[in-house]
């Protein structure tokens, strides 16, 4: 506390394995957090000179030359640093060849915005102006920017080996952007105020319109996204903004506009050559990124141009699968797949039906119904071989189980073992299944894939709820198990006198 950070400089907070962050101050005066303290990630906070920086504990004040921090959050858990010296001023130097960091250390990397640090688990990381983030540091490609820089660990000790001046390089790809120039940083800042006259100028002066930001996305992303501004998106692409950029996940432009409900915007991406077919950093294609974010309007636009409703994205997903993954029960989006030639009984990569989602707890009852209703396959085994539909025999599922069971469901499917769909509901604990099943049709006196009577497996899973339930449903309760003793015999070996008498009422000998 009490330390003058002056522009251009920054320091580090890792008194505790789960705190890391890095406090900069930029040559204006503004600032930027990077890290996380404990479970909290810190977003970059960005402040102008006279403003006052409070996060999570951490406080920090602009005097006109420079930022003093002025309160630390505590530290989490403290670690056994004993006989390690660890720095507690600004961090000047740029790494070099034959630099020894100890943990706790870091070290700007030259002609960059980069800084090369260790944390206190001995771990050799790499942090962005943005992310805190584990690199590989071999052949680490940065925006626009290689940097050939390698480093080895010997005795709890990084040393350098490697870290000649990074070279240019062309890329769209940004895993992180630590190189920012000024210029490139204004004409960001320019697009997010939508200040126009600004652009212009930038533009007409050379600046990069495709410099990417210190987040890692391209001027057209800023513009498209984050300012969502019509003119200074056409000012970028008159200016060569390359449509094809992808932002710092790896996604194309149509994947990131897709979240924005602007079809609009979708359209001139189109019209300046943008690839609809160009999937996102995961694999998806622009019609699961649209099921993705609830976006109808582009879903149906996609469809109408011929989009295909079955391909598969990422994982080997259909787009059916992600519009069943959500907990709100759309249908609507359903329903346009559907109309357009979705496979209702479309399965996952390893042969388990999509419509299985449908069927667990946060799923909503309104979906099952209408895939029930739009063709889905009641009698669909997994991939296992076990009926779909006995998802729903959890105790969590029981409004789902009445929907199949009224849709058609088979109470006596067996898995592939040979056990009854009875016998699943008492080892799962769910007695309100039970009656359920015997209503639908269930054979109460059905024999487990191991030969024994149901009344019989419920006592040796001390299901005592289930005895009355399936005597009341016909049970034979003079039935033998597969060693021959008889239902009662086993109570009176695992069940209670209650239970004892129950069976003896009920005519068991």
């Amino acid at each position: 506390m009490g330390l003058l950070l002056e522009p251009g400089e920054m320091c580090a907070y890792s008194d505790d394995v789960q705190s890391d962050f890095v406090l900069a101050v930029r040559d204006d005066g503004s600032t930027y957090l990077d890290g996380d303290v404990g479970p909290l990630s810190l977003s970059e906070k960005i402040s102008d000179p006279g403003v006052k920086v409070c996060a999570c504990g951490l406080e920090t004040e602009w005097d006109g030359t420079g930022r003093t921090i002025t309160a630390l959050p505590e530290p989490l858990q403290i670690v056994d640093t004993s006989g390690i010296e660890k720095p507690r001023e600004p961090f000047r130097e740029n790494c070099a060849v034959g630099m020894r960091l100890l943990p706790g250390e870091l070290c700007r990397y030259p002609q960059t915005g980069c800084l090369f640090a260790v944390s206190l688990n001995g771990e050799g990381q790499f942090i962005g102006r943005r992310n805190f983030s584990e690199i590989a540091v071999n052949d680490l490609r940065l925006a626009h920017v290689t940097i050939d820089f390698s480093a080895s660990v010997s005795d709890n000790r990084w040393i350098i080996n490697e870290a000649p001046p990074p070279e240019a390089t062309p890329s769209s790809y940004a895993i992180v952007s630590c190189v920012v120039s000024s210029e490139v940083a204004e004409l960001h800042t320019a697009i997010e105020s939508h200040d126009s006259a600004t652009v212009r100028r930038l533009l007409a002066e050379g600046v990069d319109v495709n410099g990417r930001s210190v987040h890692g996305n391209p001027p057209l992303w800023t513009a498209l996204v984050q300012a969502d501004d019509a003119e200074i998106t056409r000012l970028l692409l008159d200016a060569g903004a390359d449509v094809e950029a992808r932002d710092w996940h790896g996604n194309p432009l149509t994947h990131a506009v897709a979240y924005e409900d602007s079809l609009a915007q979708i359209k001139l991406l189109i019209d300046v050559g943008a690839d609809l077919n160009a999937r996102s950093g995961d694999g998806d294609t622009l019609l699961g990124t649209a099921s993705i974010a609830r976006n109808l309007e582009l879903m149906s636009f996609l469809l109408e141009l011929g989009a295909d409703p079955n391909e598969r994205g990422r994982e080997g997903w259909p787009v059916l699968a992600r519009i069943l993954f959500s907990e709100d029960g759309d249908t609507e989006s359903a329903a346009l797949l559907l109309q357009a030639g979705a496979d209702v009984n479309v399965r996952f990569a390893d042969g388990t039906p999509v419509g299985e989602v449908a069927m667990r707890p946060w799923a909503s009852d309104e979906m099952l119904s209408f895939l029930l209703a739009a063709g889905l396959d009641i009698h669909a085994l997994d991939s296992q071989e076990n009926p779909t539909w006995w998802r729903a025999l959890r105790p969590d599922t029981t409004s789902k189980l009445r929907i199949l069971l009224d849709a058609g469901a088979d109470p006596d499917a067996c898995n592939s073992r040979g056990d009854p769909a009875l016998r699943q509901a008492i080892h799962l604990g769910n007695a309100e299944a039970i009656p359920m099943l015997l209503d639908a049709g269930a054979n109460p006196s059905a024999l487990t894939a191991n030969g024994d009577p149901l009344l019989a497996f419920a006592l040796v899973r001390s299901q005592m709820s289930a005895i009355p339930l399936l005597v009341e449903g016909g049970a034979d309760v003079n039935a033998r198990d597969s060693r021959g003793s008889t239902v009662l015999e086993l109570a009176r070996l695992v069940g209670s006198e209650e239970i004892v008498q129950y069976l003896i009422d009920a005519g068991a000998g």
